[in-house]
């Protein structure tokens, strides 16, 4: 029995994935401005504790950026291969069908 609960719009999907995309590049460019001002701005503090330790904290913003970004790229990998083998189901399913 035929069951249309399952009703995926491929448009959509690959527009979110794009979207996933793009939010990804925001957040490397946004984040990366910030940083960068931060890093100008650990030169004013010379060779002091406080140089250091923004210093270190910088460092894990950028690997804490860097992890997000990664994350974000992975879930856009994963809608265009969710559309991709949707699309395959269909088309398959599609070829078993007489006279398609």
């Amino acid at each position: 029995m035929y069951n249309d609960a399952l009703n995926v719009d491929l448009a959509e999907l690959r527009e979110s994935a794009g979207k996933l995309k793009n939010t990804a590049a925001d957040l490397n460019t946004t984040h990366g401005a910030v940083h960068s001002k931060i890093a100008d701005l650990v030169t004013e503090f010379g060779d002091s504790a406080g140089a250091a330790a923004l210093r270190g904290r910088l460092a894990e913003w950028e690997a804490e950026t860097q992890a997000h970004h990664n994350e974000v790229i992975n879930h856009h990998g994963l809608y265009l291969w969710a559309e991709k083998r949707y699309l395959e189901t269909d088309q398959g399913n599609a070829s078993g069908i007489e006279g398609v």
